[in-house]
């Protein structure tokens, strides 16, 4: 949630550029900011304009490590206490995170279409009707950036923002996407537990798809495997208890009625 006694006054000045004296440079777009609103809230953006860095001259930082849609959600958090989520892909004009995005699924593809032909017995994949969803793998990066620049509210805004956005996705494959990211961009323990319990939820399905196969190798998947296995075992051997001490209690009654029949009878 935004913090209301800065969003309103801070994000005018956002909004408007005026008294700017710090820009942050990505992808040929400029932020112009502030350094007494961003340099009080990262340390990392504090020293970069200190002497002798160049950036001390030119009043200017060049980001080339993120992409500008997630650039932008810093800034706006460093000026509101909040960022907006992602909108659906049909709703954007432009999408600066394609790029990484197709990255992630050609290597996701290329890794399930190798594991499919060593699993002869694949199960199909079905087409859903996804509704619109948080992009998982926006959140993922902002989460990366606020680690980059030391910026621990938005670290922890993030991994919520992911953690409520995790609980719902229609498309299974946008978790293990989003883990995809999150393996190689952030360190954050948290975010690695809140997409692998939200991917748990639906480990057969990621299994059969050979996905996770293509995220952790071929040796993590079989142990997961056998530890499914182990569980679906489990889980009808209490099945055939629960049916036998059912039918135990049912004859019971059974005996019990006959008795009480044949002792009317005498």
């Amino acid at each position: 949630m935004a913090d209301s006694t800065r969003g309103p006054n801070l994000g005018h000045l956002l909004k408007s550029g005026q008294f700017s004296d710090l820009t942050l440079v990505c992808g040929g777009k400029d932020f112009n900011v502030h350094k007494a609103v961003v340099c009080a809230q990262s340390k990392v953006l504090a020293a970069a304009i200190r002497e002798p860095y160049q950036e001390s001259k030119t009043g200017k930082i060049v980001i080339e490590e993120y992409d500008t849609d997630t650039v932008e959600k810093m800034v706006e958090f460093l000026y509101t206490g909040d960022y907006k989520p992602q909108p659906p892909q049909g709703e954007k004009t432009s999408d600066d995170t394609a790029p990484e995005k197709d990255m992630v699924q050609r290597m996701l593809a290329t890794s399930i279409a190798d594991s499919v032909d060593r699993q002869p017995h694949q199960a199909e994949e079905t087409t859903e009707n996804a509704a619109p969803e948080e992009d998982l793998v926006q959140h993922v990066l902002v989460n990366s950036i606020a680690d980059y620049y030391d910026i621990k509210a938005l670290s922890h805004l993030s991994g919520e923002k992911l953690r409520h956005a995790s609980q719902d996705v229609n498309n299974k494959s946008h978790l293990l996407e989003a883990a995809t990211v999150a393996l190689s961009r952030t360190g954050d323990a948290t975010v690695h537990a809140i997409l692998a319990e939200a991917a748990a939820k639906d480990i057969r399905h990621h299994l059969e798809s050979g996905e996770l196969a293509a995220l952790v190798g071929g040796f993590a998947t079989e142990i997961v495997k056998r530890g499914v296995a182990a569980e679906d075992e489990l889980r009808s051997d209490v099945q055939r208890l629960e049916d036998k001490l059912a039918a135990a209690e049912y004859e019971s009654k059974q005996e019990k009625v006959g008795r009480t029949v044949a002792e009317d009878s005498i």
